[in-house]
């Protein structure tokens, strides 16, 4: 067996090492480090491949209804593992309209709700659900809206997609909206991290 016995490693072109190492067996990379093939025995919470759907700028959506509609933002993956976690994030606004002047009697009431769903081969699974709810006018919401997805079980290809509905109006017939003001939002984004063990 060879054995290469050194404190550091440095390129001949470069001006720090690349890699020190210490008397207790410790290496340390100051720079950036890049992996070409699969990164094995690092432990858990490594992100390992990063999926991304961006609106920008996003088409409004509105909804009077209690079923969930698409809100454009939908990415697939495909996991390198069936054992590692995948975190879905979401950012978008929620806008709701309660005002007497549009519709809503009294000028109050209503709900919205987000969710995040996964489709493996057709079905559908809700991973998380969100409310919001404005009483007094016009309200916006800036969402930032994330689950763990430990249950998948797959290598297969994954889609995940967030839908919204109008939950509940006191009365009338007001929408919610998703998308609805530039001023607002300007990007919409789906980020899917799939990350080891």
């Amino acid at each position: 067996m060879s054995r290469l016995i050194t404190n550091s490693i440095r390129s001949t072109s470069a001006s720090a090492d690349a890699i020190t190492l210490d008397g207790s067996g410790n290496a340390t990379f100051p720079a950036n480090v890049t992996c070409s093939g699969t990164a094995s025995g690092f432990g858990g919470g490594v992100a390992v491949q990063t999926q991304v759907h961006q609106l920008s700028p996003p088409t409004q959506v509105a909804s009077t209804s209690t079923t969930f509609a698409a809100t454009g933002l939908t990415k697939a993956i495909t996991p390198t593992s069936a054992s590692n976690k995948i975190k879905a994030s979401a950012n978008l606004v929620v806008w709701m309209d309660s005002l007497s002047t549009n519709g809503a009697s009294g000028g109050k009431g209503i709900e919205a709700q987000l969710q995040i769903t996964r489709t493996i081969g057709g079905t559908a699974t809700v991973l998380g659900l969100m409310e919001y709810s404005d009483w007094s006018g016009i309200a916006k919401y800036p969402v930032t809206f994330d689950v763990w997805d430990t249950t998948y079980n797959s290598t297969a290809a994954i889609t995940y997609s967030v839908e919204f509905r109008r939950r509940y109006i006191y009365s009338g017939n007001n929408a919610c909206y998703v998308h609805r003001d530039s001023s607002y939002t300007t990007i919409a984004t789906l980020t899917l991290t799939e990350y080891s063990g």
